[in-house]
C-alpha cells in the first residue's frame, strides 16, 4: 500500500514539474507571451544601440528589411549602420540611455502568432558628447512590423530611425 502511495505521489511531482517546463502553468520564461516575447525582444534592440553594436542591430532584423518604404539587404543595413555607430565613435558620442517605449495596447499579435505590430511608440535617448551629457531627447516612432521565426521576434518593417 505504501509502494502504491509513494508511486502515486512521484507521479504527481513528474507531472508538475513537466507543465511547469513545458510553460502550461504560465510560470517562468516558458510560459511567457507573444507581448512579453516582443517587450523582451525590444530589450535586445535597446542594449544593441546602446552599445553601438552594428553587427547586433542588423541580426535583429529579417532581410529584405523595409525601412521607411525602402527594402535593404543585410550587408547594406551592416554597412549602413557600421559607418553611423562609427562617426559617433570618431565624435566621442556616447549613448548614455536608450529605450523604446511603447504601451501594451499599442503591440498587435496576428492571431497565426508569427506576425505582429507595433502602432507607436517613442524613442528615449540621453548621449554624452565629448563628455559633456546633453539633454535627454524623446522622440515619436511611427508602425513597425514584427516577425517570427524560430520562435524569436525580428523586425520586418520600421517606419522610423532607430537614432
Amino acid at each position: 500500500m505504501k509502494q502504491r502511495v509513494r508511486s502515486f505521489g512521484l507521479l504527481i511531482g513528474l507531472l508538475i514539474i513537466t507543465l511547469l517546463m513545458t510553460g502550461c502553468l504560465g510560470l517562468g520564461k516558458w510560459g511567457a507571451s507573444d507581448k512579453e516575447l516582443i517587450r523582451n525582444f525590444l530589450g535586445q534592440v535597446e542594449d544593441a544601440v546602446k552599445a553601438m553594436d552594428s553587427k547586433k542591430v542588423a541580426d535583429l532584423w529579417h532581410y529584405p528589411i523595409s525601412i521607411n518604404g525602402t527594402l535593404k539587404d543585410r550587408e547594406y543595413m551592416k554597412s549602413e549602420l557600421y559607418i553611423k555607430f562609427s562617426d559617433m565613435k570618431d565624435d566621442e558620442i556616447v549613448i548614455l540611455e536608450y529605450k523604446i517605449m511603447v504601451n501594451e495596447d499599442d503591440i498587435g499579435v496576428d492571431p497565426r502568432g508569427d506576425l505582429a505590430f507595433i502602432k507607436k511608440g517613442k524613442v528615449y535617448m540621453q548621449t554624452k558628447v565629448d563628455g559633456t551629457v546633453l539633454p535627454a531627447e524623446t522622440r515619436d516612432l511611427g508602425p513597425a512590423e514584427l516577425t517570427k521565426r524560430n520562435l524569436k521576434w525580428k523586425f520586418s518593417a520600421l517606419d522610423w530611425d532607430l537614432f
